[in-house]
Order: C-alpha cells, then structure tokens, then sequence
C-alpha cells in the first residue's frame, strides 16, 4: 500500500512529530555522497523504517521499567524455547539505569571510514546493542557472490 502521506505511515506520538521529521530527513555518507534515503519510502507499507519507527519511538517513550521489562521480553522471545531447550537470554535489562533507545543513529566505522546507520541502537553504560529491522526478509549468509549481507555488514563494521 502506498499512503498520501509519510503520518499516514508511522505511529507518531504527540510531540514526537519533528523528531520524525528529523529521522527521515536524516542524510547518511555513502561513498563519499550524502544521501536522503528515508523520504521515498516514508509512504510504503513496506518501509522496514516505519515499522522501526512505529515500534521503538513508542517504547523509548515509555517509562524506564516499562522500558526494561519490554526489551527482556524481547530478548525472551528472541533466544526462545528451541526444541525443548529453553535458552536464556544473555543479560537483563532489569537493573540497568540509563537506558537510551535510538532510531537510525548514525555510528562511524574506521575500517571502512563510513558511516553505517543503525536502525535501531540501545545503548546503556554497559551494552550496545543493534537492531536490524527485516521486513520479509530472512538471514542470508554469505556465499561466492556475496560476501556479506545487510546484517553481517553491520557488525564487520
């Protein structure tokens, strides 16, 4: 589906309007040319950015508890019960006190001296840790043509 406009598209919460705004006007470095790469899908239902958006803005609005117990339920859901074989999650949010939460932040990478965007980012004292939103798309591993997918790309970085 394509929307009239980019609001049609996200969850913006009251306030929270020019911060949405600035995520999609953001620019990014790629081969040494800016790039405004979030505005022509702004309008898709298939915009892996509107879903990150609609997801994560909500939650870093919310209170620090709410925030902890959403990110370790996350976790739970992400390691899972594999086969009767609970795997537990490798670390909890519960006692973390500053926990930041950002949308399309921007980290520079030495090795290839670039920019890399982060669709979503937590950051507290202790951890960082990185979202890559997938929207109908699986994990592929690198193979003879392609050394590197979206995923592995980020932490080669």
């Amino acid at each position: 589906m394509i929307y009239s406009n980019y609001q049609r598209n996200h969850v913006i919460l009251p306030g929270s309007e020019q911060a949405l705004y600035d995520f999609l006007d953001a620019t990014l470095v790629r081969n040494g040319q800016e790039q405004k790469h979030k505005w022509r899908p702004a309008i898709s239902s298939n915009s892996e950015d509107a879903l990150t958006w609609s997801c994560f803005d909500v939650l870093r609005n919310q209170s620090a508890q709410k925030i902890a117990v959403a990110l370790n339920e996350i976790f739970e859901d992400a390691f899972g019960d594999f086969g009767n074989r609970p795997i537990p999650p490798p670390f909890s949010f519960a006692d973390e006190q500053n926990i930041e939460i950002h949308i399309g932040k921007n980290y520079y990478a030495v090795s290839v001296a670039e920019d890399t965007e982060v669709d979503t980012s937590i950051e507290t004292a202790e951890k960082l840790i990185f979202f890559e939103a997938k929207l109908y798309s699986k994990i592929s591993l690198p193979d003879q043509t392609t050394l590197y997918d979206q995923i592995i790309l980020k932490f080669a970085v």
